[in-house]
């Protein structure tokens, strides 16, 4: 089962990429490039992993798999907290983020030092996980609701941002007390766990794919406006 869902979760990466692509000219800006980034990183790591289980280095080096983790966890949240951040309108939101990102780099970091020096960590720790999780489930949701004040933005669902944060707030969310119980659930719990990760990474794609293919601007939504005028109803009295 995990196989299968491996399977659709490496398919699922190439949709965002390739409706980037496809939608080359409409997301060509620094968002959805760091978005692109992001994904293609997450491909790079998947073959670093399967490269490594197949060479079996991970049984020659135990920290690897662990490094590898800890690294993409400080990734994966500098790339969307910087996105979140080139969104922002709210100076003060922007500095807050900062103040926080801060705080997380400070707990990663420390937890990095514990495992490449320390032969004690051979397992995932969730606190950086779990405040990663937080600030950008946090993040994710006040730049929803700054852009649901914005009265610019009559239908926020056309907006970029809001699937890219829906996507965010699904997969964050749906791992985050599950990352949580990590250490204490048996191995074929762990198999359930990971499925639901998987599926997890599914939607968040998905989603991510959907953000290149809407238009994103002004200028489509006068157009659907004015499609819908009133002198159109006047007609029909």
């Amino acid at each position: 089962m995990v196989g299968y869902f491996k399977t659709i979760t490496l398919i699922s990466l190439l949709l965002p990429l390739l409706t980037f692509l496809f939608k080359f000219k409409q997301n060509n800006n620094v968002q959805a490039r760091v978005i692109v980034f992001l994904l293609v990183y997450s491909c790079i790591n998947e073959g670093i992993f399967q490269f490594a289980a197949f060479s079996h280095l991970f049984a020659k080096y135990p920290v690897l798999p662990i490094s590898l983790y800890s690294l993409f966890t400080i990734i994966e949240f500098t790339l969307l907290a910087y996105y979140i951040s080139r969104s922002l309108v709210s100076k003060r939101l922007i500095t807050l983020l900062r103040i926080s990102a801060f705080v997380f780099y400070v707990i990663a970091g420390t937890n990095l030092y514990f495992v490449w020096f320390t032969t004690d960590s051979q397992q995932i720790d969730v606190i950086p996980i779990a405040s990663s999780a937080i600030i950008l489930i946090v993040f994710s949701i006040l730049l929803l609701y700054e852009e649901i004040q914005t009265p610019k933005i009559k239908f926020i669902y056309r907006q970029p941002n809001f699937w890219i944060v829906v996507g965010i707030m699904i997969y964050f969310s749906g791992t985050f007390f599950l990352f949580l119980q990590l250490s204490s659930l048996s191995e074929s719990d762990k198999v359930n766990f990971w499925t639901i990760n998987l599926i997890c990474i599914i939607l968040k794609n998905i989603f991510f794919a959907i953000s290149f293919l809407v238009p994103g601007n002004d200028e489509s939504e006068d157009d659907l406006e004015s499609n819908y005028s009133i002198s159109d109803f006047e007609e029909f009295k």
